[in-house]
């Protein structure tokens, strides 16, 4: 419901706008987990107000196009440690 609600009142302020929602998810994902991106996936197809982007995105995701990007040059180092950190934790 909050994130409904979040997406709305985006939607309602009449800018552009992108609602990124990040999640936490386990390296082996348990049917809880799957249910989750399902439940996201289907959310993402509903979210087409115009002007009001929806975007879904694991950590783990995140951090692995941190370590893609050329710059900052500090980025890739930074996600590399949290992926260690909190990945292999």
């Amino acid at each position: 419901i909050a994130l409904i609600k979040a997406y709305m009142g985006l939607a309602r302020d009449g800018r552009d706008a992108t609602l990124l929602y990040l999640f936490w998810e386990p390296r082996r994902a348990k049917p809880e987990h799957e249910r989750h991106r399902a439940e996201v996936a289907a959310f993402a197809q509903a979210a087409d107000l115009p002007g009001t982007r929806f975007v879904a995105q694991s950590f783990s995701e995140l951090w692995r196009e941190w370590e893609e990007l050329p710059e900052p040059d500090w980025i890739a180092a930074h996600a590399a440690a949290l992926r260690q950190r909190y990945e292999d934790a």
